[in-house]
């Protein structure tokens, strides 16, 4: 499946260009970071409404797109955070399987103290290759 380039900077992704257009690639990782860090709409009572965010074109959509990253963002790393945000992961990655785009997803993660969170993501792809992805997530203490 065709996807977006992207390319690691050091205030996060951009997307690149050839030629005046996007730059497309066959890229599982460019699928999960689309997928991660595209901010899915909340609806929780927790958050204020004009806080939920969420992207625009889940306006007419029938699927969201993105996860629930974002609201575990100033958390302190605990044990119930971790596992909240391997759910939000494992959802947000859901729709590759759903689409037949992979076999399987297997979303782990583990507090790194004084760093964060970082997510193991291991997918199986169609033809049984199985791949292994790290994403660090942000910084945060280990304090509680």
């Amino acid at each position: 499946m065709k996807t977006v380039n992207l390319t690691k900077t050091i205030n996060g992704y951009d997307i690149d260009f050839e030629n005046g257009d996007i730059k497309t690639v066959e890229d599982f990782n460019s699928l999960i970071l689309i997928s991660l860090f595209t901010e899915g709409r909340y609806s929780g009572e927790s958050i204020r409404p004009e806080n939920s965010r969420g992207w625009l074109g889940d306006m007419s959509s029938d699927r969201n797109i993105g996860s629930l990253l974002w609201t575990t963002e100033q958390s302190r790393l605990t044990q119930k955070k971790l596992n909240e945000t391997i759910g939000y992961g494992k959802s947000a990655l859901q729709w590759m399987i759903d689409d037949l785009i992979v076999k399987s997803i297997i979303v782990t993660g583990e507090i790194v103290p004084r760093s964060g969170i970082k997510l193991n993501i291991e997918y199986y792809t169609l033809n049984g290759v199985l791949e292994t992805t790290y994403i660090n997530m942000w910084e945060k203490t280990n304090e509680s």
